[in-house]
């Protein structure tokens, strides 16, 4: 079975073009409002450099990471930022971020994995900082179109965050998807922070 590097290698170029100009203010003003006016942000998961690229230009400093090269050039490219290709399990930073920013990314990790990636990412983030990621809604895990997907509902997650970190759902929220072929389907949309 092909793994979502993979996938996204071999499909990276129509992946961009699908999503890059999919407009995600209101879901960038929602997570801001926990963020300090030009802090330091990680796009965990960059794909097409979208949201490194809106938030850069919103002042903030942003740092870039993506399991595939395709879309780790094409975001340091596209959005003038540092981007380096790296997984959620090797993350490592010296330097703490007052955000992350982990939209449609951590979806692709089987729930055994996504535990202690929470609390890899919660050893990135400042005291004060604030994590948003984004999953489809449901309870579904397994492959599906080509790629492994965890849908989450709160209490899933709820019980997979109590494993090895200690973020709480600070907020949560539901979303159709912005694509119109896929508009039938919703995400859940959280923002973490720590207990």
């Amino acid at each position: 079975m092909d793994t979502p590097l993979d996938y996204y290698t071999a499909h990276s170029a129509r992946f961009i073009a699908d999503t890059q100009c999919l407009d995600l203010q209101t879901l960038y003003a929602r997570f801001l409002k926990h963020l300090p006016e030009g802090g330091r942000l990680l796009d965990a998961g960059c794909g097409s450099g979208r949201d490194s690229k809106a938030f850069h230009e919103k002042g903030y400093a942003v740092v870039a990471i993506d399991k595939c090269s395709d879309f780790v050039a094409h975001t340091a490219h596209y959005a003038q930022v540092p981007a380096q290709v790296m997984d959620f399990e090797s993350l490592a930073f010296t330097e703490p971020f007052d955000g992350i920013w982990a939209c449609a990314s951590l979806l692709h990790l089987p729930p055994e994995t996504l535990a202690a990636v929470f609390a890899r990412l919660q050893s990135v983030l400042k005291p004060t900082g604030s994590l948003y990621a984004s999953f489809k809604k449901g309870d579904f895990a397994g492959h599906r179109n080509g790629r492994w997907f965890t849908d989450m509902t709160v209490e899933r997650l709820n019980a997979l965050l109590t494993q090895r970190s200690t973020f709480k759902v600070a907020d949560h929220w539901e979303t159709p998807d912005l694509r119109p072929e896929r508009a039938q389907e919703y995400w859940l949309n959280v923002i973490l922070k720590h207990d």
